[in-house]
């Protein structure tokens, strides 16, 4: 039987270094909007490496970093206190390169349909047709009565 120990551990970890970042780490180098999207953790529970997503360029990205990073034993230490463990994961932060690759590729779909607005103009046609008609229309407020 395969133990499941390695993800829920990393899930703990995600939920605390998630309410860690919003709500306790005041660094201004830190993006509002800056999400921890995973955390991969080795077989021995010895290392944590959390991923996170910062919407921006790279300055903001690497400014994110270098915060988080700066704030590693302070995070490291609330995991400790919050996870019922023997030993906690030394905490490693990342860029989450997936989140990079999702945003240069809805850059792209921007930028062609920019440069062919005939495509789009297919594409909402095609979804125009596939909606059933009376699904636009409001519902009424009225209860239905089965006796009438």
């Amino acid at each position: 039987m395969r133990s499941f120990r390695k993800e829920r551990v990393g899930s703990a970890i995600q939920a605390i270094v998630s309410e860690v970042v919003l709500h306790r780490l005041s660094d201004p180098r830190i993006h509002a909007m800056t999400t921890i999207t995973r955390v991969v953790v080795t077989g021995d529970l010895l290392l944590a490496t959390v991923f996170v997503g910062v919407p921006g360029g790279d300055v903001e990205e690497r400014k994110t970093l270098q915060a988080l990073q700066h704030a590693a034993g302070y995070v490291q230490r609330i995991v400790a206190h919050e996870l019922n463990i023997r030993q906690c994961p030394e905490i490693r932060f990342e860029i989450d390169e997936a989140v990079k690759d999702v945003r240069r590729i809805l850059e792209l779909l921007d930028r062609n349909r920019k440069l062919h607005p005939e495509w789009a103009a297919q594409e909402s046609e095609t979804e125009e047709a596939s909606t059933p008609r009376g699904q636009d229309e409001p519902r009424s407020a009225e209860p239905h009565d089965p006796k009438v």
